[in-house]
């Protein structure tokens, strides 16, 4: 298998020139991505780990890339994290997280086992990243036999972290229920390595919210507990849970002594096309950091396969707790990737349609006033892709044409003096920021880079427009 792995990074060397290959977003140098993996700063350096098949664009023989930087601009990529190659992770190594102890990185993740007729074992692993970047694994910590009974071998994507009150480390499982419901399960250890099951984390929506939940996370922002997990098998209910698969989140209380959560109705993170299985990390200055998975589960025919490739992460996203609701916005570090203003309009009438030249790559900035808008607002930003608000009904809107998936996604706003609105174009994707990143869309975009904005409202509508061209960020090998 290492030597596949050889041939396969060899073949990215040659990859053909794709013009879909994003600029400023972290991607597979060939072969699939998926799930972010053990996020972690360690010494003023940032860790980010992926979930990887480096032989194909099937989920199937998951490995971990792994990249470091100290500001999410230049980014070293190191030698494969993880490889599938022992008895406890032989089908995969399935997601995980990072943490810091002993003064090094360490890692905990799930090793998936499948034996010739499909049946699943599930073990929950240990590794531990040296000072060369290098990854030793540790073994097993939680065997397929420990699972506790009443649960499937859907027994994984361990999220840690340390409880400074009980001084224990504590990790969070997704889970499902022999009756195939969605859960998590809470586990305690005094050194990371011996691990007791505390029970189910208790919420109104436990064993009643879909049939898997997938990479939960429980952190701390802003004086708030905040539950995040991707729950799979919700039926779309008018503008929510269109997708496949859901992230969202929880706001409210967490009582760790007896798994008690109390918290507000479960929001959708993102209300676009592809966005999965988030995770997230504490950094030194105290910032939540959020990475997603730019690509959803059973999406493997994304135009760039043929070229041997698929899927991408988000932009690093700061989490805050604003007014009961959880905020996403890019990280300020990007703000390096701008070149010059090139331009810049106060209290700019649009009527009709304006047109506008624009790099493939960009950020733009707006600011409108609704208290007395109405009718529609619209930017297209490439061929059949165009994103509305309509200020009668308050709604947003994403339209996505083309022969990819073509579809709509909205979500419902509450607007009050100003809408803002921040919106990231890579090559092929899009991320639009809404009321401060109250509300988020992010999905691909596989459309001709014909270098054109329009912008086009139904009535007399004035704003502060701010355009930025983008620069790539930097993957040193």
């Amino acid at each position: 298998m290492k030597k596949m792995f050889e041939e396969a990074t060899q073949l990215a060397q040659t990859m053909i020139d794709d013009e879909q290959r994003l600029r400023f977003h972290i991607q597979p140098p060939i072969g699939l991505l998926n799930d972010p993996n053990g996020l972690v700063q360690f010494n003023g350096e940032y860790h980010v780990f992926y979930q990887w098949n480096p032989w194909g664009c099937e989920h199937k023989n998951k490995a971990w890339g792994h990249l470091t930087t100290k500001n999410f601009i230049t980014f070293h990529q190191h030698d494969v994290a993880l490889l599938p190659t022992d008895s406890y992770d032989k089908n995969g190594c399935y997601s995980g997280s990072g943490f810091v102890k002993d003064g090094a990185v360490h890692l905990i993740y799930t090793g998936n086992v499948k034996d010739e007729n499909g049946n699943r074992e599930s073990y929950q692993c240990l590794a531990r990243v040296d000072s060369t970047q290098g990854v030793e694994k540790l073994g097993v910590v939680i065997d397929n036999l420990e699972i506790p009974q009443g649960y499937t071998r859907h027994f994984r994507d361990p999220k840690i972290w340390y409880d400074e009150h009980t001084h224990q480390w504590v990790t969070i499982f997704g889970v499902q229920t022999v009756d195939e419901k969605g859960t998590a399960l809470l586990y305690t250890s005094p050194d990371a390595r011996t691990w007791t099951c505390l029970g189910e984390l208790q919420t109104t929506y436990t064993r009643n919210f879909g049939y898997m939940w997938e990479c939960p996370d429980l952190l701390h922002v802003d004086g708030t507990d905040v539950f995040i997990f991707s729950p799979q098998g919700l039926s779309q209910q008018g503008m929510e849970y269109a997708n496949i698969y859901q992230s969202g989140y929880l706001l409210g209380a967490f009582d760790l002594a007896t798994q008690q959560m109390t918290h507000t109705p479960f929001v959708e993170l993102d209300r676009g096309f592809e966005f999965y299985a988030p995770q997230t990390m504490l950094d030194e200055q105290g910032r939540t950091i959020m990475i997603g998975w730019m690509g959803l589960p059973e999406e493997e025919d994304q135009p760039t396969c043929v070229n041997g490739w698929v899927h991408a992460l988000t932009l690093p996203r700061q989490l805050n707790v604003i007014d009961g609701s959880l905020h996403q916005q890019p990280l300020k570090e990007l703000q390096s990737l701008r070149r010059e203003v090139d331009v810049q309009h106060k209290k700019m009438q649009i009527e009709e349609k304006q047109l506008f030249s624009v790099d493939v790559t960009y950020e733009l900035q707006l600011q409108i006033p609704t208290t007395t808008q109405t009718g529609v607002f619209a930017i297209e930003f490439g061929e059949h892709h165009r994103f509305e608000i309509n200020f009668d009904t308050q709604v947003a809107t994403l339209t996505r044409g083309g022969e990819y998936l073509p579809g709509i996604r909205q979500c419902q706003l509450q607007l009050e003096d100003t809408l803002s609105m921040t919106l990231y174009k890579d090559t092929s994707s899009v991320e639009i920021f809404l009321q401060d990143g109250k509300e988020v869309f992010t999905a691909r975009t596989f459309h001709k880079q014909d270098g054109k904005l329009t912008i086009e409202s139904s009535q007399i509508i004035q704003m502060d427009m701010t355009y930025w061209p983008l620069e790539a960020i930097e993957i040193k090998k």
